[in-house]
């Protein structure tokens, strides 16, 4: 199993806390990245952990098999900070900036101005050889976590 970034509720240090603690501050403006268009495989640890049982029910044709994990929806880290906001009942001005000026806003993104790439799972083979689906939807999974 190749497992994305995972998350969800009771993470020691969830990835989303520097959108989370900038919306309990009531910020007014949240400076993204190339206006936050950038995406990062996650997998939500209900989905994950659903992938396991997925190939633990289909033990025969998985073994010897690499099967990718993450969500089927991945969020941009622009629709991230919108859920972000309306779970904790918070309105902010999105401002964008290209990645190379936006550098405090680099923690968000986990990389640096010249990382201002996708980083992707396809999790079709999953899907086709092992029956997976979501059992938690992106936006819900993300709420969840915030909250």
């Amino acid at each position: 199993m190749r497992y994305p970034i995972v998350y969800g509720p009771n993470q020691l240090l969830p990835l989303e806390w520097c959108l989370i603690r900038r919306a309990l501050d009531r910020r007014p403006i949240i400076v993204l990245p190339d206006g936050g268009l950038r995406l990062i495989a996650r997998g939500y640890s209900v989905n994950t952990a659903h992938a396991v049982l997925c190939t633990m029910d289909r033990a025969q044709g998985a073994s010897g098999q690499i099967y990718n994990c993450a969500d089927e929806r991945q969020l941009t880290l622009r629709q991230m900070a919108e859920v972000v906001a309306r779970a904790l009942d918070h309105e902010w001005k999105i401002v964008s900036l290209p990645a190379a000026l936006a550098r405090p806003s680099w923690p968000t993104i986990f990389t640096d101005a010249q990382g201002s790439w996708h980083r992707l799972y396809d999790v079709n083979k999953i899907k086709r050889e092992l029956g997976y689906d979501d059992v938690v939807p992106a936006v819900e999974a993300v709420t969840a976590t915030v909250q």
